[in-house]
This record gives structure tokens, C-alpha cells and sequence, in this order.
């Protein structure tokens, strides 16, 4: 099973999107994912300050999922002024019976600090494997760029039987091992942790259960506008767990 890599603009006036389902075609794709393999992409800003890891190679474990993409920030989210834009996504559900089978897979998350690292597995043949050998069930990625600004989004669902929220643990702990500090949440529903570096900066929500990472470049997002938007991406991964 294959994904469709691309981009899509959106044009001037804030032109309004279609709506995606069960039935819609996966959009573009983007980021480490060793799930599945697409054709490369076009139209990502030379000048953007977070670079969206290599093209994923195919692998059996990890199809597309377009249902969970309402549980990805949006264009109108990121960019509620409207304007021209680009955005690459990829979602994919993993088996977890068929990434467990071969070689022994690295636990997650490894031994890494580096925001452009998250969500911090060993390679990006291996990502699809170690995140389901982690608890992942699903997991979506997005970056957005409009001009010289860029804001990469990753979220990673836990399956059902983690009941004890094992997943954001581990993430939780890991952040705390690179020192990121915490920053509060929201509304008591989440906690989040802020890690940054000479890559960037890196903002990840614990909120029920699922594990959202915003990454931007620090000069050209705010704290506050990070967590604006991280408002609004706990509210779309509720998605994730329907």
C-alpha cells in the first residue's frame, strides 16, 4: 500500500478547503515515516527554518488512514489570516502484528535531544516499527509553510490497550531527561513541556493519553502563538481516538 506525496496551495482570499472522510485520497506526505512510499513532493520554502525529515521508505506495516487527517492541525488553524500556503501530511494506522515481525526493533524513544529528532527513533527505514513496538497505534504529521514561516506538527495515538498512558510517559520522561521545561497546559486536561536548541524549538502536549509535538523555528514563532495553536491541536486529536 502506497501514500501520494504532494502539496497543496491554497490561494489568496482563504479559499475554502474540501472536506476529507474515509472515501477522500490522502494529501501529499511528509516526514520519517518507514510506513509506505510516495513521490517527492514540491514547493517546500528554501528559506524555512524546520525541514521536513527525508522521504519515507516503503514498508508493510503502516497504511494510509485519511480519516484521522481532522485530527491534524488545518491551513486555517496555522494561518487564520488566509494567503498563500503550502502543507505536506502524511497519517498512517500501523499493524502491529506485521511491524513486530523480523528483526528486533530500538525501543523509543532514543537516546536523542534534538527538537529536529522528535519523535526520536532510530532511522527512518525503522520509524513505523519502533513506533508501534512503543504502543503507537496511529500517527500524523504536518507541516505547514507560508513564506519564511514553518510549523511542523506530529501527533502519536496511543493503541486502546494503554490504559495507563505508557506512551506519553516514556515522551514525558525522555523530555524531562533533555531538561525541557514545563510550561503549563490547558485547562488541566494536559500538561506540556517546551525543549529548545540551535534547531529550533520544540513544544509537546500530553493530553489524554496522546502525544502532540508542534516544531518551529524560535525566531519566528512566539511562545504565545505556540500556544495558541497547540490549543487548537489538543481539540483535533481528540480524532485520533474515535
Amino acid at each position: 500500500m502506497t501514500f501520494s506525496r504532494g502539496t497543496r496551495r491554497r490561494p489568496s482570499g482563504g479559499a475554502t478547503r474540501p472536506e476529507f472522510g474515509k472515501a477522500a485520497a490522502l494529501v501529499g506526505a511528509a516526514l520519517l515515516l518507514a510506513g509506505c512510499g510516495g513521490n517527492q513532493g514540491t514547493g517546500q520554502a528554501a528559506s524555512a527554518g524546520v525541514t521536513p525529515s527525508p522521504s519515507p521508505t516503503r514498508a508493510a506495516c503502516a497504511h494510509d488512514e485519511p480519516y484521522y487527517q481532522a485530527g491534524l492541525l488545518q491551513t486555517e488553524d496555522v494561518w487564520p489570516q488566509g494567503g498563500r500556503s503550502q502543507e505536506q501530511t502524511i497519517v498512517v494506522e500501523l499493524d502491529p502484528k506485521a511491524c513486530a515481525s523480523g528483526t528486533k526493533v530500538a525501543d523509543v524513544p532514543v537516546e536523542s535531544c534534538r527538537s529536529a529528532d522528535f519523535p526520536w527513533t532510530t532511522s527512518a527505514a525503522s520509524t513505523s516499527r519502533e513506533l508501534a513496538g512503543a504502543g503507537v497505534r496511529a500517527w500524523g504529521d504536518v507541516t505547514h509553510t507560508a513564506g519564511a514561516r514553518t510549523l511542523q506538527e506530529t501527533v502519536l495515538a496511543p493503541s486502546p490497550s494503554d490504559e495507563q498512558h505508557a506512551l506519553a510517559a516514556a515522551y514525558r520522561d525522555h523530555l524531562r531527561g533533555c531538561e525541557a521545561r514545563a510550561v503549563g497546559g490547558h485547562g488541566g486536561k494536559s500538561d506540556w513541556l517546551r525543549l529548545g536548541d540551535s534547531a529550533g524549538q520544540l513544544l509537546v502536549s500530553f493530553h489524554d493519553g496522546v502525544v502532540i509535538a508542534l516544531r518551529a523555528e524560535r525566531a519566528q514563532w512566539t511562545d504565545a502563538e505556540l500556544g495558541e495553536v497547540m490549543r487548537v491541536a489538543e481539540s483535533r486529536s481528540e480524532k485520533f481516538m474515535e
